[in-house]
């Protein structure tokens, strides 16, 4: 999340100090906090073994694409 956090602060060229504390996410989103607040590494394996090729490979990429700048 704090990767995600300053990739978006970057793209929109805005700080991203502000921080969610981890009881107001537990009540906003239950046992999804988990995953957000200790990350999850998710390889696509069997994707890219189809020949499956991403467009964007860092996130910092993505959002520019998403936030169009």
């Amino acid at each position: 999340m704090n990767d995600f956090s300053a990739a978006l602060g970057k793209v929109l060229g805005r700080p991203s100090w502000a921080r969610v504390p981890a009881a107001a996410l537990k009540l906003a989103v239950g046992e999804f906090a988990s995953v957000l607040l200790e990350g999850q590494r998710a390889l696509p394996v069997r994707l890219e073994k189809a020949g499956f090729r991403f467009k964007f490979t860092e996130v910092e990429s993505a959002l520019k694409d998403l936030l169009d700048r």
